[in-house]
């Protein structure tokens, strides 16, 4: 008898709201999603190479719900991370994909934020948003979408704005419900889960722990209660907001490299309301 695997995936992007998105699915009756919110079985080619019993693991405890899945942000990280699509529809053809977008630079302001307090060894922000092409990269959502729609079905794939899910998040959440097959009036807590400005900077002790043979992998098993103390445990209180300022000069040059992917986005979004965040 084979085990369960996922019928629904949230995709990305990386600091757009997936971990809000996945605390209110996981409230839902007739959603499972496992305590390990991103599992990347299908961009990590170590555990892409573990095979399909490895990832039905996950999903063993999912009993009679009718919308089974995960999120992992690091699913819409092309060209960094190849061949994810394709992957998937391998495995899964039939899934339906969540794909959450949010102001392309506000993204990577948030994604440098999290480099930073995570220790990561990074240049100045005004420097690395310009030299490191993952953090674009990652906020090309046009890109990304395109990627997808070459395995699957536009019908598959529900885009949903960040902003849509902060500010109109009942409407919002009936939208995502309703795609995922399950009922879509139900009502989700309120509140927003791991914002950037509640981050934390990793400790010196906690860099070298993190860096020891097994640490990720212990971790991972931990209990999710368990994974917060520790966290809070090797963190310390984040940097000065001073350090994630984005000069007026940058802010000019990333929207120039953006104005084609948001123009784009314009026809998979089919919204008269959608402005391209003023940037195309």
């Amino acid at each position: 008898m084979s085990g369960t695997l996922p019928n629904f995936l949230i995709i990305g992007a990386m600091k757009a709201g997936t971990t809000s998105l996945y605390h209110y699915l996981r409230s839902h009756p007739e959603v499972f999603m496992p305590e390990e919110k991103e599992i990347h079985f299908f961009n990590r080619d170590q555990d892409w190479e573990l095979g399909a019993p490895w990832y039905e693991r996950f999903f063993e405890d999912a009993g009679e719900a009718i919308a089974v899945g995960e999120a992992s942000p690091g699913y819409a990280m092309y060209p960094h991370r190849r061949r994810v699509p394709e992957r998937i529809a391998s495995l899964v053809p039939d899934v339906r994909l969540v794909y959450v977008i949010r102001h392309p630079i506000e993204r990577m302001r948030s994604h440098y934020a999290h480099f930073l307090v995570s220790g990561r060894d990074v240049l100045p922000i005004n420097d690395e948003l310009v030299v490191n092409p993952l953090y674009l990269d990652m906020s090309r959502y046009a890109l990304q979408i395109e990627q997808y729609l070459e395995h699957f079905d536009q019908g598959q794939l529900l885009i949903v704005l960040s902003e849509d899910l902060r500010h109109h998040r009942t409407a919002t959440m009936h939208t995502v419900f309703s795609h995922l097959g399950v009922e879509p009036e139900f009502s989700v807590p309120t509140g927003e889960f791991h914002r950037t400005s509640e981050k934390r900077k990793r400790t010196r002790f906690g860099t070298y722990l993190q860096r020891l043979p097994g640490y990720e992998l212990a971790r991972r098993t931990l209990p999710e209660g368990t994974r917060k103390s520790l966290y809070r445990t090797i963190t310390a209180p984040a940097a000065d907001p001073s350090a994630i300022e984005i000069l007026p000069e940058t802010m000019e040059a990333l929207e120039d490299e953006l104005k084609d992917d948001v123009k784009r986005l314009h026809e998979y979004l089919s919204r008269a309301d959608f402005d391209g965040w003023g940037i195309a």
